[in-house]
């Protein structure tokens, strides 16, 4: 399957800008800088349980007012729908919300990158009606380099929120499915994973024993061979690493070699109040809403190659 992505922002009239293949390397269409690629998250639990809270969510590009080549901003899906859990932009091949001709669900998003000219950014994530929530900073100095952004709440406060900055990668390897773990686990302590093998044993190779919120893993290569007795898949078991032989978390990961998966932990383990800025009064001063995220603790499966 081929993945094309089409910017909206850089003038309409510039043709493909990358091109993304399930068995190609990353392929540059036009010459000069225009070869690096951002993938943005939304990983809220608060703006994703309210559809009054899902509309206009944004990510600004250097400044709010449009400017330069970005005439219009990334956006966010407003409707919830099934694959809502997973708010990525860009959402698809196109870059809109309509779904690719042809597209097959697989039980997991692949991951689609939006083509910006190398150089320096602030990327500032918004609510609704233009409520900036939190911004970052970032730099792409190297052709084809991909980087993705992961919106999600912070234990700091209870209106704090986080971006986690995770330099992505397009590859596999023959014979072998390449995993990594992205913890967004407002409320997990530190965790750790195991993978069940075909015998029924659990072992640790590879995988991640103290992966701290807010982080990610390398990738892990683990071999196919045996899978197919899990019903093809690699099944992974996740704890908290203070309680290693509690298991709070399972994901399956399809052994389908060469290609590669990011893991996504999201979500709260506990009910959890948390305070959101939702507009400003007349005078300025802000106004917030109080809501209560129920226990939702989940893995998500992405594919990044």
């Amino acid at each position: 399957m081929i993945r094309n992505i089409k910017s909206i922002f850089i003038c309409s009239l510039l043709p493909i800008l990358l091109v993304v293949s399930c068995k190609k390397e990353v392929k540059e269409i036009l010459p000069g800088d225009i070869s690096g690629g951002v993938n943005f998250y939304n990983g809220s639990e608060v703006l994703n349980s309210r559809q009054s809270l899902r509309k206009n969510n944004l990510v600004f590009i250097n400044d709010s007012v449009p400017n330069g080549p970005f005439l219009l901003f990334p956006k966010y899906q407003d409707v919830y729908t099934e694959t809502s859990d997973l708010r990525q932009y860009p959402y698809n091949a196109t870059g809109t919300i309509f779904p690719n001709p042809g597209f097959v669900p697989t039980g997991y998003q692949y991951m689609y990158y939006m083509p910006v000219a190398l150089g320096n950014y602030k990327f500032i994530f918004s609510g609704t009606d233009k409520v900036f929530l939190k911004d970052i900073q970032t730099t792409l100095v190297a052709r084809n380099e991909l980087q993705s952004f992961y919106l999600v709440e912070s234990p700091e406060a209870m209106d704090a929120y986080r971006i986690v900055k995770v330099p992505e990668e397009y590859q596999g390897t023959p014979g072998k499915v390449r995993i990594r773990i992205v913890h967004l686990g407002t409320d997990s302590q530190n965790l750790m994973l195991k993978q069940l093998d075909a015998t029924g044993n659990l072992k640790t190779a590879g995988l991640p024993q103290d992966l701290a919120f807010g982080s990610f893993s390398g990738y892990t290569e683990i071999d196919t061979v045996g899978a197919a007795r899990n019903s093809g898949n690699i099944i992974l078991k996740i704890s908290e690493k203070d309680a290693p032989n509690n298991v709070i978390l399972s994901a399956a990961v399809p052994a389908e070699p060469n290609g590669s998966f990011v893991v996504l932990i999201q979500g709260f383990r506990q009910a959890t109040s948390r305070r959101i800025l939702t507009g400003h009064n007349a005078d300025g001063s802000p106004v917030y809403e109080m809501l209560t995220v129920q226990p939702n603790f989940r893995a998500n499966l992405r594919r990044s190659y």
